[in-house]
């Protein structure tokens, strides 16, 4: 799948998907079409984020690897709690991110992704930037999770580069939060 496009492919896909559930599949036919529509779906969300870590030089690490915001900078092992309270759904779909320094032999946790819908207390992004770095990409809707409906927020160590995938950049689709089509 092209990194250029493959947000617009998740948002068509899971856009198909919405509007599929709506309707009892009637045939053969359709359960067959709903089936292929969800594995090309499970297929394209850990592509993107494999494409964002690679843009990055970092690893994904999928959803079975979550760490706390605390292990930012630290030897990758999942543990500990957050040492910031976080009160809303910030980090709703989360994504996990490990990058490795020259001349060890271990992942450190580089960034953790929310893809919220919505902020519902500015205040969590607030205590965020008390200790580390809060970014979105230019267009910040342009998410993995919902692209068009769900945030791309990403939080590392101070100092961290992050660069985003093109659609990130300049896909304007992806400014402003879309209407869902379900």
């Amino acid at each position: 799948m092209d990194n250029g496009v493959i947000l617009r492919e998740i948002r068509s896909l899971v856009d198909a998907r919405g509007v599929d559930r709506l309707a009892s599949p009637t045939s053969a036919t359709e359960h067959r079409e709903r089936r292929e529509i969800d594995e090309r779906l499970r297929n394209a969300k850990p592509a993107a984020a494999r494409a964002f870590a690679e843009l990055n030089g970092w690893s994904y690490l999928g959803p079975s690897k979550a760490f706390s915001l605390e292990r930012l900078g630290k030897p990758l092992h999942a543990s500990g709690s957050d040492v910031v309270q976080i009160r809303g759904r910030l980090f709703d779909h989360p994504l996990y991110f490990a990058r490795k320094v020259a001349g060890e032999r271990t992942r450190f946790c580089v960034a953790k992704i929310g893809q919220p819908y919505l902020i519902q207390d500015q205040g969590d992004i607030d205590r965020l930037r008390e200790h580390f770095q809060v970014q979105t990409a230019p267009m910040p809707y342009a998410s993995i999770h919902y692209p068009g409906t769900t945030l791309f927020i990403v939080v590392t160590e101070r100092e961290v580069e992050v660069r985003w995938l093109p659609e990130q950049l300049s896909c304007s689709e992806f400014a402003e939060q879309a209407a869902r089509k379900w």
